[in-house]
């Protein structure tokens, strides 16, 4: 005999999403996941220039950082991360990075100088018990939404060129 629960892994859930560029580097999105219950992940993506590790001088950086709001779940504390929260950075981060998504070497801007920092930050708002999926499918719709400004390089200068500037 399967049990109704059973059953509710197999069905598909409805997934919204909603994505915006809040400003130059800069852009969000929020997933909605409902069935069983009800999941909202909201994931912002920013970027800044930096310069590279000395042993890794043509690649930029990744990062991932999640946070578990204490109006998500009463189970959730404020404060340090709980290793609920570490883990599930860490497998999204494995999944992202394993799977080549993420061209850190295209993050270069000049070698040995400056490179992109990208900075993925996940928000758990509601945890209705399937935030592994929904988390991923947050982090992947905002990095495809996400548009680094554009760099223009002239000698030993590098200038951002503001993205409401530029032409599209």
């Amino acid at each position: 005999m399967i049990s109704a629960q059973s059953k509710l892994r197999l069905v598909w859930r409805a997934v919204t999403w909603k994505h915006n560029w809040a400003r130059q580097g800069t852009t969000t999105a929020r997933i909605h996941q409902t069935l069983t219950g009800l999941q909202r992940v909201f994931v912002a993506i920013t970027s800044e220039v930096v310069e590279p590790f000395p042993d890794r001088p043509t690649e930029g950086f990744f990062l991932f950082n999640t946070e578990f709001s204490p109006m998500a779940s009463p189970s959730f504390e404020e404060g340090r991360p709980s290793e609920y929260a570490i883990e599930l950075g860490r497998v999204i981060e494995r999944g992202l990075r394993e799977s080549r998504a993420i061209d850190t070497e295209a993050l270069c801007i000049r070698s040995g100088e400056k490179v992109w920092k990208i900075k993925c930050n996940i928000i758990i708002l509601d945890d209705g018990g399937n935030l592994l999926d929904c988390a991923s499918i947050a982090a992947i719709t905002a990095l495809l939404h996400f548009r680094r400004p554009e760099v223009t390089t002239s000698g030993d200068t590098v200038q951002i060129v503001s993205w409401k500037t530029a032409s599209f």
